[in-house]
């Protein structure tokens, strides 16, 4: 069963690089990105509507509200960080980076969670460094070369992914019977909320040019976007869900590891494949690396 559920977190991710990865193409604006991320995070919520249906309308307390807030403020400034990063980077750098947010659950478990970590799993996470690393070096050697505008995205979507991570585990143990379709409601609402907020203070706010027209009018979606956008939702609501269950009963330090190597070895093959991004040697290395790393964390 838990097999099968990282495998569906796996594809998800996939789905997640690929669609962010087409939208950062299409995306030069603020508003624009505002009316996407309100948008993507609406098709979440409708979603999680489905699943609350089957759950039941239950759970919905100040602890659950809380968490959720923090949960979609974060999930905005990791789109944003995402994308832009996408706009400078490689699908692997950016999706390795993303999922290198896992060291701060990893990490913060020891102290707000009690999941102390064996000297094996700190090997595991040790290698799983030395992958990033040859996988970043790779970047480079590819022709891809990093600003530190690039270089900044990717560390803010390093850590606005962890502590997404983080109040997903907390919202999992100060809420043991809390309601996870009820949760990710609220999380997808708030954001598109939030978001669609961001869009019309930007248009109200914004200022106006020489010849009195509002610097940030309405900008109206590719059909693209809208494709994207719904794929997206659909990715980022099922594994909000799925990680969120899961926390309840499996470590940080092998859920969130376990799910980021599988979906980098397979984001680094789209990339290769899709994008024609260059698959060095030290790419290779680094993914198997990242896979190596999982092994130690589960086995020894």
């Amino acid at each position: 069963m838990i097999v099968g559920l990282f495998i569906i977190i796996a594809c998800m991710r996939v789905i997640q690089s690929y669609s962010n990865k087409q939208v950062s193409m299409l995306i030069d604006s603020r508003m624009k990105f505002f009316e996407y991320g309100a948008y993507y995070q609406f098709v979440s919520a409708a979603f999680s509507i489905v699943t609350l249906c089957i759950a039941g309308f239950y759970g919905l307390d100040g602890v659950t509200a809380i968490c959720a807030l923090l949960s979609a403020l974060l999930f905005a400034v990791e789109l944003y960080a995402g994308i832009e990063a996408l706009k400078g980077g490689t699908m692997v750098l950016c999706s390795m980076f993303a999922q290198g947010g896992l060291f701060v659950p990893c990490i913060l478990g020891i102290f707000l969670f009690n999941e102390p970590m064996s000297i094996f799993q700190w090997l595991g996470l040790a290698v799983f460094v030395c992958s990033a690393g040859l996988l970043a070096s790779g970047s480079n050697e590819s022709g891809q070369k990093l600003t530190w505008r690039t270089v900044g995205m990717l560390f803010l979507s390093f850590l606005s992914g962890g502590f997404v991570m983080v109040v997903q585990k907390y919202f999992a143990i100060l809420v043991p019977d809390g309601n996870v379709a009820m949760f990710s409601f609220l999380t997808f609402a708030f954001n598109a909320v939030i978001l669609a907020g961001a869009a019309l203070a930007l248009f109200i706010f914004g200022g106006k040019t020489e010849d009195g027209q509002r610097k940030y009018a309405y900008e109206k979606l590719h059909k693209k976007q809208y494709v994207f956008g719904a794929l997206l939702g659909l990715a980022v609501f099922a594994i909000n869900l799925i990680v969120t269950s899961m926390a309840k009963k499996v470590p940080s330090v092998v859920l969130f590891p376990v799910s980021s190597a599988i979906s980098l070895a397979i984001t680094t093959t789209i990339g290769a494949v899709v994008y024609k991004e260059k698959l060095t040697l030290k790419n290779v290395c680094g993914v198997v690396l990242g896979l190596a790393s999982v092994i130690v964390i589960n086995v020894l």
